[in-house]
C-alpha cells in the first residue's frame, strides 16, 4: 500500500533527532564533509549565474551550505528544509561566521575555476518547510535535490514532482541527484519526470551509453549539469579502445541531442537525473 503524501511525523522527527545531532557535534563543517557537499553543487553555479535572475531553490539541503555560497555569488537562494535545526544553522551562518569559513574554501573554488566569494550571503533565505507540499512563492532557474527526492513513496514524487515543475521558469533546469537505484527503478523515475512535463534532451544517449558500458564492465558515470561532463574510470586492457570509442560516440550522442533542443531552451523546463553509485 502506498504511503500517504505527507511524511509521517515520525520520520520527520527522527530527521530532525539525527540533523541536530550532526550538527552538535559540528559535522558541516569538517573539511570532507564541507568539500563534498560544495563539489556536488558547484557544478551548477556558472550555469546558473549566466541566467538573467540567478535565482535557485535547494529543496531538501540537509548539512550542505551550497546555499550560503550560491548567495555569496550574488545569486537569490531559497533553501527550504523539514529540520528547523538545518534552517536555523544556516540563517546563524549567514552572519559573518560565513565570512570566516571563506578562506577554507580557496582550493576547492580554484578547483571549480572560480574566483573568491565577491558578496556576502545576503540574498539567502533559508525556510522550514516540506518540499512535498509547497514550494517558495517565487520563479527558480535552477532547482537542486540532492538524494531527497529517491525517498518518498510514488505518490509523494509525482506530487513534489509536479511542485518543482511549476516552480521552473520556462528554460530552467531541475537536478535531481540518486543514488543506489536499480535499472528499472531508474526507468520508472524518469518516465515519471517525463510524464509531468519535463524535457530530458539527454535521456537517450545517457540511458545507450550505461547499457554500453555496463555489456564491457564499466563503473556507472555521474552526469552533471547541462553540458556533457562525467567522471570515468577505464579499463587498463584490451577493452580500452572499445571504452573511448564508446565515450567518442557518447559526446557525439550528447552535441546532436543539444543542437536538436537549443531552439526550445525557452519554450520549455528540463530535469536531469545525477546517479551516483556507492560501494
Amino acid at each position: 500500500m502506498e504511503q500517504e503524501h505527507t511524511q509521517s511525523p515520525t520520520s520527520q522527527e527522527e530527521w530532525e533527532t539525527q540533523v541536530a545531532l550532526l550538527l552538535k557535534k559540528k559535522e558541516h563543517l569538517r573539511p570532507e564533509v564541507l568539500s563534498y557537499h560544495l563539489q556536488r553543487a558547484l557544478h551548477y553555479l556558472p550555469w546558473l549565474l549566466q541566467q538573467s535572475e540567478k535565482r535557485v531553490w535547494f529543496a531538501g539541503y540537509g548539512l550542505s551550505l551550497a546555499p550560503l555560497l550560491f548567495a555569496s555569488y550574488g545569486c537569490s537562494v531559497w533553501a527550504t528544509e523539514i529540520s528547523p535545526s538545518a534552517v536555523r544553522m544556516l540563517a546563524r551562518l549567514q552572519t559573518p561566521r560565513w565570512t570566516r569559513l571563506v578562506p577554507q574554501l580557496t582550493a576547492l573554488l580554484k578547483a571549480s575555476d572560480l574566483p573568491p566569494p565577491p558578496h556576502p550571503p545576503l540574498m539567502l533565505y533559508p525556510q522550514h518547510q516540506d518540499f512535498c507540499l509547497q514550494a517558495p512563492e517565487e520563479e527558480f532557474d535552477l532547482l537542486l535535490n540532492f538524494r531527497a527526492f529517491q525517498c518518498l513513496s510514488s505518490n509523494q514524487q509525482r506530487e513534489a514532482a509536479q511542485i518543482f515543475f511549476d516552480a521552473l521558469r520556462l528554460g530552467g533546469l531541475a537536478i535531481f541527484e540518486a543514488h543506489n537505484l536499480s535499472p528499472t527503478e531508474r526507468l520508472q523515475l524518469e518516465n515519471l519526470l517525463e510524464d509531468i512535463g519535463f524535457v530530458m534532451p539527454f535521456n537517450q544517449a545517457e540511458r545507450w551509453y550505461q547499457e554500453e558500458r555496463q555489456k564491457i564492465g564499466e563503473a556507472v558515470s555521474i552526469f552533471r549539469g547541462m553540458t556533457f561532463s562525467t567522471e570515468e574510470t577505464y579499463p587498463q586492457d584490451a577493452e580500452q579502445e572499445r571504452s573511448l570509442k564508446l565515450r567518442e560516440d557518447y559526446t557525439k550522442r550528447i552535441r546532436e541531442a543539444q543542437k536538436s533542443t537549443s531552439g526550445t531552451q525557452r519554450r520549455a523546463r528540463f530535469a536531469r537525473v545525477i546517479y551516483l553509485r556507492e560501494v
